[in-house]
């Protein structure tokens, strides 16, 4: 949407029937466009007759979720590393 007007965005935003268009910052994007790409896309028709039918993770809980489990490996990760170093200076 870089290339759009913000008025024209937000047109596109007020005028979506299944409010699916959000302002969404730069350094969030990257979370979002890689669990939007696995996620299972739905005409927006049935969007709309989905009314109390099954609901599907939107992108955002998603992302979130996707950006805390990627925060735990990495806590887990570093924690392997300084228990390596402390074991290797034991021994020393």
């Amino acid at each position: 949407q870089w290339l759009n007007s913000e008025d024209d965005i937000q047109c596109a935003i007020d005028s979506c029937p299944v409010d699916c268009i959000h302002w969404v910052g730069r350094q969030d994007l990257p979370a979002l466009e890689y669990v939007s790409s696995r996620m299972v896309k739905v005409d927006v028709g049935i969007m709309m007759s989905f009314e109390g039918g099954p609901q599907r993770q939107d992108p955002f809980t998603a992302a979130e979720d996707f950006l805390k489990a990627r925060a735990k490996l990495v806590e887990r990760r570093q924690q392997r590393e300084e228990d390596k170093r402390n074991v290797a200076g034991q021994w020393k």
